[in-house]
């Protein structure tokens, strides 16, 4: 199985996030038997930096993320603790590196997940 991660640090537009997840999920298969990887299952992850911007905009089109990630939050730290098939498409904030909510601190470039 494989995972599809994007992070972001602003989502400026819920659609084309979106759909920028979906061509690397759809692709992500192909990469993987080019690279000799044997995967027949694709999780989608959409990593999100926890800013007030950042949670309103996805608030204001919330059908379209819940439709296209309908994993959120802890549901989505436990997958990905323990993956299991299906695999699922889920979303995540992530805290801002350096803490602060200023607009210039960004995503820490690791992007992990918190346990």
């Amino acid at each position: 199985m494989l995972a599809v991660d994007e992070c972001k640090s602003v989502v400026p537009d819920g659609g084309n996030t979106i759909l920028g997840v979906d061509r690397k999920a759809r692709l992500a298969p192909q990469i993987a038997r080019e690279r000799g990887w044997a995967a027949r299952e694709v999780a989608r992850f959409l990593i999100v930096a926890d800013s007030r911007t950042n949670r309103r905009r996805i608030e204001q089109h919330r059908a379209l993320f819940e439709a296209a990630f309908p994993v959120f939050g802890r549901h989505a730290k436990a997958w990905i603790r323990s993956p299991a098939t299906p695999p699922i498409s889920g979303l995540l904030f992530l805290p801002v590196a350096g803490g602060g909510r200023s607009s210039r601190h960004r995503v820490d470039p690791s992007c992990q997940i918190p346990r």
